[in-house]
């Protein structure tokens, strides 16, 4: 995985554009995973590489931002979570209450409850 440098001006910067545009011209655009810092310069290096290949067709190359290879990992890795509804919500603490209460371990606020 290679990174571009936050700093345009630097040789890592343009050794690494380097690196894209030879990528581009042998026709190798999707090997190589490239993680910049943020969308809008993934999406300016995207259209500079594809520019490049002139009238040759590309693939467009696997160039993402830090914050889209996040949510791609995301994706693929969290599992799908879902809100409950109240009538579920309702159920749970209905539930957890019963235990409690089977358990005795109610007495606190049943005490402090009853006016006591």
């Amino acid at each position: 995985m290679h990174s571009a440098c936050n700093h345009k001006n630097s040789p890592a910067f343009d050794s690494f554009e380097r690196e894209i545009a030879r990528r581009v011209i042998a026709g190798d655009t999707r090997s190589v995973l490239y993680i910049v810092p943020t969308g809008a310069e993934a999406r300016d290096l995207i259209n500079r590489t594809t520019s490049i290949s002139n009238t040759a067709a590309v693939s467009v190359p696997h160039i993402l931002s830090l914050n889209e290879l996040i949510s791609a990992f995301r994706s693929v890795i969290s599992p799908e979570l879902e809100l409950l509804s109240a009538s579920q919500s309702a159920a749970l603490i209905e539930l957890a209450l019963r235990k409690l209460f089977t358990h005795n371990k109610l007495e606190y606020f049943e005490q402090h409850g009853s006016g006591a």
